[in-house]
Order: C-alpha cells, then structure tokens, then sequence
C-alpha cells in the first residue's frame, strides 16, 4: 500500500508520467513490487522482478497493459521453481504481459541475466 501511495504522490509533486514507471527489484524488493501488482493494478505499468515469489494468493484483474519481465534461479534454495511459476500464472491471468527469464541458477544473479534485464528495460 506505501509503495503505490509513494508513486501516486510522488507522481504528482514531481509532474512526471506515471506511464514511465518501471518497478525493480530483487528478492524481496520484488514481492513488495509484485504485492502492488497484484493489489493495486494500473499503479506499476511495468516491473522486473528478480527472484520474486508470489507474495499472497490473489484473483488477479485489471493487468491488461502492463508488462513484466520474471528473473527465476531454477535451483533457487529460497524461492522454489513452481513458486516463481505460479506468480507469472497469477500475472498472466490477470492479463499482464509476463516474459519469463528462467537460469540455471540460484538465489544469485548472473552477470548476463543483469544485462538481459538492462536491455529489457531500455526497450519499454
């Protein structure tokens, strides 16, 4: 809730498009971004969500429009597989545009996943 109030107001002092918004974050950085995706759609109208998990079961709605770009550890120890693959499901279902990163990796991230996640981000 802080989070999507932080940009709505911030937004707003600041006179800058909300469109232009790209959440980042990594591990729990990004199930706080995910937890605005879920609960408050339209505030995030994309994010890049490294090592997320889901953070609370949701019926997912009003995603259509925004994108999001899923960084996942196949042997992540802390954020299990079907986990990572069940909040890009909830994403996808509530009509985000969800592309997945999926690496032979753990709760780590790897020097050409930064750089994918760089390029997916300059392309917005």
């Amino acid at each position: 809730r802080e989070l999507a109030e932080f940009v709505a107001d911030a937004t707003a002092l600041y006179r800058f498009d909300p469109a232009q918004v790209t959440a980042v974050g990594y591990s729990n950085g990004a199930n706080i971004a995910a937890s605005v995706l879920l609960s408050r759609p339209g505030v995030l109208p994309s994010a890049l969500l490294l090592r997320a998990m889901v953070p609370f079961e949701a019926a997912p709605r009003g995603l259509e429009g925004t994108r999001v770009r899923l960084g996942i550890g196949r042997r992540d120890p802390i954020i299990p597989f079907d986990n990572a693959q069940r909040l890009a499901a909830l994403l996808r279902e509530g009509g985000a545009e969800v592309t997945l990163d999926v690496r032979e990796a753990g709760h780590q991230l790897l020097p050409g996943e930064i750089s994918a996640a760089a390029e997916w981000v300059q392309s917005l």
